[in-house]
């Protein structure tokens, strides 16, 4: 049992007996060019509806990362679908200074999956009152070039 999942899921009233597993299978590749973790919003800034971009080259891992090893950070503000900005607000500590895990291509095509992602993505609750249901997302970068996603969940901003 996670802790901090069972106290989220009691502060926001959800029955624990109500809640089921789930399991992801991730398959590894070998070289993967970048790990990604991307939010349909600015979770750490309420009201901030640019999505987050972090991503790191090779099999470092974002989440999780080593401490002194940081991420790129980019933020995108779409319209209609499309990303129409994109804000970098840091490039990450494994690559020299003004060179970028992910290009402005791939981050426009990030945005435009993300955005298409949240218009279909069920979510079964309504976010209680100051807070925003966003999705909080998990990618990677194949060797190949190919980008995939291995994780969507609901993440509650406040």
């Amino acid at each position: 049992m996670n802790v901090k999942a069972y106290e989220e899921r009691d502060r926001y009233g959800i029955d624990q007996r109500e809640v089921g597993m789930g399991i992801l299978v991730d398959t590894r590749n070998k070289n993967e060019l970048s790990n990604i973790v991307a939010f349909t919003g600015n979770p750490l800034e309420y009201g901030d509806e640019r999505y987050l971009v972090n991503a790191q080259v090779g099999a470092f891992d974002v989440v999780a990362a080593v401490p002194g090893v940081w991420p790129e950070k980019d933020l995108l503000t779409l319209e209609g679908g499309q990303v129409k900005q994109i804000e970098r607000v840091r490039g990450s500590t494994e690559l020299p200074e003004g060179e970028w895990v992910l290009d402005d291509a791939r981050l426009r095509e990030l945005g435009t999956l993300l955005e298409d992602i949240a218009g279909v993505y069920p979510v079964d609750e309504v976010a209680p009152p100051g807070a925003t249901v966003l999705l909080d997302t998990e990618w990677k970068v194949r060797s190949g070039g190919t980008l995939v996603v291995k994780q969507i969940r609901p993440f509650l901003s406040e």
